[in-house]
Parts: C-alpha cells; sequence; structure tokens
C-alpha cells in the first residue's frame, strides 16, 4: 500500500507536465484569421500554405527572407480572392473547363523545373503539402 501512495505524486506530476506540453503543443497550432475579404477569411494556415505554393514553384523566393516572402504569400491572397470574387459574378470557377490549358501550363511549369513527367512534379508538390488539383485550381483563378 505504501509503494502505491509514493507513486501517486510522480505519476500526477507526469500528468500535469504531459497535459501542459500538450496544451502548448494545441495552442501552437490555431488557426487564427488574418483576414477577410467581402465574405471569404484568409487565415494564417492559408498563409502558410500559399507560402509552400510560392517556393514550390519559384525557387528564387527562397534566396529571399522568410519574413518577406511570407508577406508576399498573403498579398497573393488577397488578389486571388479578389480575383475570384470578381471572377464568380460572372461565371463559376468549377465550371470552367479548359483542361487542355491547364494541362499545357502544368506541363510548363514541371518542365521548368526540370522535372521528367507529371508524376515526378506530383511527388515534389507533396513534399510542399500540396496536390495537383490545388494547383490547378489556382491556375484557373
Amino acid at each position: 500500500m505504501k509503494k502505491n501512495k509514493n507513486l501517486f505524486p510522480k505519476i500526477f506530476i507526469v500528468f500535469c507536465i504531459n497535459f501542459l506540453f500538450m496544451n502548448n503543443l494545441i495552442l501552437a497550432n490555431e488557426f487564427k484569421i488574418v483576414l477577410k475579404i467581402d465574405n471569404s477569411i484568409i487565415t494564417n494556415e492559408d498563409i502558410i500554405n500559399e507560402y509552400n505554393y510560392l517556393i514550390a514553384l519559384n525557387e528564387d523566393l527562397n534566396k529571399i527572407k522568410k519574413e518577406e516572402t511570407l508577406n508576399i504569400a498573403k498579398e497573393s491572397l488577397i488578389k486571388e480572392k479578389i480575383k475570384k470574387i470578381e471572377i464568380e459574378k460572372y461565371i463559376k470557377i468549377e465550371s470552367f473547363n479548359r483542361d487542355e490549358l491547364i494541362n499545357q501550363i502544368i506541363k510548363n511549369i514541371y518542365t521548368r523545373l526540370k522535372f521528367e513527367n507529371i508524376l515526378e512534379f506530383e511527388n515534389y508538390l507533396n513534399t510542399f503539402g500540396l496536390s495537383l488539383t490545388t494547383v490547378k485550381e489556382k491556375l484557373k483563378i
């Protein structure tokens, strides 16, 4: 019985440390609304995803400080949201079916980045947490 009494404070301390550690991890991964444009929001996660997108497609951005590139990503997202809002006043982007044109642009991108085929390009995009679908959607806008 004495062994259990001595064990309780140690288990309690370990539990408290784990709880605080996990709580800090959750707080560090919070999504925050950075901007609102019309009825569309931009979160900190959106900016990070845009940063990854820009870095993946333009290696020269690696030469710039990360802060500056994050600002470029933020500005890029603002422009994209405004374009999307304006375009959708006239047509739905989902109904834009110019697959041949989009595929040619994709081919130009992966050729410029020195990939042999689209599969290599898709694998490359995955290393940035991106998909080919995301790139196609951005190109449509």
